[in-house]
């Protein structure tokens, strides 16, 4: 090949475009790999494209008045180069089309079949071109677009994405409009790698394109093999989209026709997009379009039971599959779970922090122990080695699911998770400051006075922006942690609140009430405020744990005579709590002991004095057929309350400060509970998740550890909170 020199002889010798695609084309079917050659056709198909892509900047200069366009000014398309970038492409794009830029293409020789060829060729070499070579090949690609076949339109955005660049939103807003209009001629293998192309580039076609998009897919799904279906589900998957209940199933009964032949990590990507939209939180499975069925899932663990698929899969592998089926509320045998989480451990030291966090959460969603202690001590070595690495999503979802499987992790590890929380505070979101709050809360862990002051200082400044639970999870965190919070900032966010009771559940009340309690705060519209939450709990019990339960009804004794809810309201409470009791109380010793439980008081922490809990607990009993306590005899309810407080505190147990970030836990300053010490725990039933799912939150983008709650779970914890 020439090197493209300046006289006329060479120029007639230089390798046509037609040879240099076709040289591009063959290496990459022949699987040829050689540098020098490679560089020879970047370099002699790079100056085809510059000449090219010259003519057309001329053409456009020549087709009226506007802006000129220089070579450096394309460059500005590339992604992250400003904002001049988009209109650059917008004049270039428009000004094109004016000019018949396409016989301007192809009179400097290069045809549709051309460029597609070059872009595939070098696209399946994962080839990475000169800023220059790529605009010009974008400018001359989108002169020729309305010229390209199916097979070529779909090679032309594969062949971008294999190079990992995306073109300006004109060009892929020209490239599908071109596609739709092809649309019933592409082929399986076309259609496969265009959404998954589109999904590599991370650009979001608007919904009437997807949705012909897969209806085409359902039209040609008998089409589709192994291959294609491992690219259309995790593609439709991250771009965000749901097909129709009748696509899904259609697909979705494709694939299980075919899953034997799956590789194992197409097995893995399958399993992973399906579970990418569960059923709703408390619905049944069959509500989810998605939802792959009992029989798929069991011919699932069928193709992947050891040593078939599983022995081949990676740590990040193993962990998204133990997450998908929490999504998808479905429990392997015990023989199948046992195996997975024995080759997690194995690879667990290979792990990054997404999948350390998925084998965890997914482990806890499925409300099921941790294997061993061996396997939690791996687990927190391999998170010690990586904790840098965490981003806030990790941290607030891996954080949240080691409280709920209550997993004892060393000090040292701790301390790493909160240094790496601290040097990216501002990049958590609401839900993901509420989500580690409250984790560190359950976790009895209280980091430095200084990481506490900027996280409520991170707190004051995305305000505005929480919603749903995450109110009654800073509430709950902040409080348990004994950080002080000033007057304005609790006006601030119990104002805010209380302009979004309704997006909180029952939980989510319980733990806002609690917490509110712990800083004796009266907020200056009190009464209408407490309303509020009264009516919004008449519609939220069946959302209650018990502790939410237990929380609620010790915070309202906490606060004491003020905005003491209606009798119709103690009644509603009181069969909720019943209905989540799993056994009736013998005695009323046994009672009592229940609701400490439920509200996770601790050693040392008594009941509050409060005759509205003295009449609730009495109510309560009656409600239980219990024979009232003789107040002759015994001394009647009063007595046993404090015969309790007396045990709690011969139970209380000193806190050990540790040099660093572990403090023994005293209530804030402005707080009239009494100090409780964090030497031991008094809840019988251990944590569980809290899954947000709020779909308005993800703006098209699906975070990979949005989670929900395993159905039929009765969460107990701050991190347990069901929507």
């Amino acid at each position: 090949m020439s090197n493209g020199g300046g006289s006329s002889s060479s120029d007639d010798q230089r390798i046509t475009p037609n040879q240099v695609a076709a040289t591009a084309y063959g290496m990459a079917v022949l699987g040829v790999s050689d540098q020098e050659l490679t560089a020879a056709v970047l370099q002699a198909s790079g100056l085809w494209l510059q000449e090219a892509a010259t003519a057309l900047e001329q053409a456009t200069r020549d087709s009226g008045p506007g802006v000129q366009y220089t070579a450096a000014d394309k460059f500005l398309q590339q992604p992250g180069s400003g904002a001049a970038s988009v209109a650059v492409a917008e004049g270039l794009a428009a000004d094109a089309a004016a000019a018949g830029s396409s016989d301007i293409v192809e009179a400097c020789g290069w045809s549709a079949a051309d460029v597609a060829s070059l872009l595939w060729g070098l696209g399946a070499a994962e080839v990475q071109p000169s800023l220059d070579w790529v605009w010009a090949c974008t400018a001359v690609s989108q002169a020729l677009m309305h010229r390209f076949q199916p097979t070529q339109l779909w090679g032309v955005l594969w062949g971008f994405a294999k190079m990992s660049h995306q073109p300006p939103q004109p060009w892929l807003a020209s490239w599908l409009a071109a596609a739709r209009q092809q649309l019933d001629s592409f082929s399986a293998e076309g259609l496969a790698h265009s959404i998954w192309a589109l999904a590599a580039l991370e650009h979001v076609p608007d919904r009437l394109w997807l949705r012909a998009f897969s209806g085409m897919v359902a039209y040609k799904v008998r089409s589709f093999m192994a291959s294609e279906l491992s690219m259309v589900l995790p593609g439709l998957s991250a771009l965000g989209y749901k097909p129709r209940p009748e696509v899904c199933r259609t697909i979705i009964a494709q694939a299980r026709r075919h899953l034997h032949t799956f590789k194992p990590s197409q097995l893995v990507a399958v399993l992973h997009a399906v579970a990418s939209y569960p059923p709703a939180n408390g619905a049944p499975a069959s509500t989810s379009g998605w939802h792959p069925g009992r029989l798929f899932l069991f011919d699932f663990i069928s193709q992947t039971s050891p040593p078939a698929a599983m022995g081949a899969w990676t740590g990040e592998q193993a962990a998204a599959v133990l997450w998908a089926f929490s999504r998808v509320r479905y429990i392997p045998d015990k023989r199948y779970l046992k195996s997975l989480l024995l080759h997690i451990q194995s690879q667990l030291p290979a792990c990054g922090p997404d999948a350390l966090t998925q084998a965890l959460w997914g482990l806890a969603a499925l409300q099921q122990q941790l294997p061993s202690r061996a396997w939690e001590q791996a687990w927190c070595r391999t998170a010690l080695a990586v904790a840098g690495d965490f981003t806030p999503q990790a941290l607030a979802h891996g954080l949240s699911a080691m409280a709920a499987l209550r997993v004892q992790p060393p000090a040292e590890l701790m301390q790493a998770l909160t240094r790496a929380a601290s040097g990216c505070l501002s990049s958590f979101t609401c839900m993901e400051l509420g989500l580690m709050i409250a984790a560190l809360a359950d976790l009895h862990w209280r980091p430095s006075q200084a990481w506490m002051t900027a996280f409520v200082s991170q707190v004051a400044s995305q305000l505005p922006a929480f919603e749903n639970e995450d109110y009654g999870l800073l509430l709950f965190g902040l409080a348990s942690l004994a950080e002080p919070l000033p007057p304005p900032l609790l006006g601030r966010l119990c104002a805010e609140a209380g302009r979004k009771l309704y997006g909180l559940s029952g939980e989510g009340l319980g733990l806002l009430v609690w917490g509110l309690a712990q800083y004796d705060y009266e907020l200056g519209d009190g009464e209408d405020w407490w309303a509020a939450v009264y009516v919004e709990c008449n519609s939220k019990w069946s959302s209650a744990s018990l502790r939410g339960c237990g929380l609620m009804l010790v915070g309202l004794a906490q606060l004491g005579p003020r905005h003491l809810p209606s009798g119709d309201w103690e009644s509603a409470y009181i069969n909720r709590y019943k209905a989540l009791t799993p056994n009736k109380p013998r005695s009323w010793h046994e009672l009592l002991m229940g609701v400490r439980a439920a509200a996770g008081l601790e050693a040392g922490e008594p009941f509050p004095q409060s005759a509205w809990l003295h009449s609730m607990l009495l109510r309560l009993g009656r409600s239980w057929h219990m024979s009232e306590p003789d107040d002759d005899e015994a001394g009647g309810l009063a007595a046993l309350i404090a015969d309790i407080n007396n045990q709690a505190a011969a139970a209380s147990v000193a806190a050990v400060a540790n040099d660093g970030d572990v403090r023994a836990g005293a209530r804030p300053a402005n707080t009239a509970a009494p100090a409780a010490a964090w030497g031991m725990a008094t809840t019988v039933s251990r944590p569980q998740l809290h899954g947000l799912t709020s779909s308005h939150r993800s703006n098209g983008q699906h975070m990979l550890l949005q989670l929900e709650d395993y159905a039929g779970s009765a969460p107990t914890s701050a991190t347990a909170v069901l929507l």
